[in-house]
């Protein structure tokens, strides 16, 4: 079994905000696209990092004839670091979506390994779900840190699942195995804010 994490393209990601630690001269122009992952890796390349709350969406698919259920979908602080500055960039100026069956809530602060939750309070586990080589699962999953501190944080999610008698936890990180990052300034980053338009960045505010 394997699994696969982009950020998604739930238009509540629309307004997704990068951190780039360099100043706004320095950074090449680009022109956002529908396609949330394919902004995310431009700007993982010119070294931004997500900052504040991102969706994830998660893609779980398996080749093996017998099919695979789900137990578990937890989120691992790995580590906690100094948060990133320099300038912040914004997908768009406006955002919102509609959460899907499969869609749960992460919170990055606290104990550093925790099971994702359905956004509504009291629903209870996440449910099982079956994959088989013609019916992948895709789960989307919405992570902030409500932590006062500002930091930069480190993490991955885990996959507990089941095929027959065998047991297993499957570790997803992003696709060149590095860990997941989300920037947390809660709310008080000294950080110039910047969208695109017309082929130039303009500062918010301005």
């Amino acid at each position: 079994m394997t699994a696969a994490v982009e950020l998604s393209d739930n238009p509540a990601n629309r307004c997704t905000v990068w951190t780039f630690p360099k100043q706004i001269a320095d950074l090449p122009y680009h022109e956002f696209s529908s396609q949330a992952s394919a902004d995310d890796e431009w700007s993982l390349n010119q070294g931004g990092v997500k900052q504040g709350v991102a969706t994830f969406a998660i893609t779980v698919t398996t080749t093996s004839d017998s099919a695979v259920v789900i137990q578990n979908l937890r989120l691992k602080t790995l580590s906690k670091t100094a948060p990133v500055h320099g300038v912040e960039i914004r997908r768009a100026m406006g955002c919102g979506g509609v959460k899907q069956e499969r869609n749960y809530d992460g919170d990055l602060n606290g104990s550093s390994l925790k099971s994702v939750d359905p956004p509504q309070p009291g629903v209870g586990d996440p449910p099982k779900y079956t994959v088989t080589k013609t019916d992948p699962e895709i789960f989307e999953v919405l992570i902030v840190d409500s932590s006062t501190t500002p930091c930069l944080d480190n993490f991955e999610f885990q996959l507990d699942w089941t095929q027959g008698n065998t047991t297993s936890t499957l570790d997803i990180r992003s696709k060149d195995k590095k860990p997941l990052q989300l920037n947390n300034s809660h709310g008080s980053s000294p950080d110039p804010t910047y969208y695109g338009e017309d082929g130039t960045w303009v500062r918010t505010g301005s």
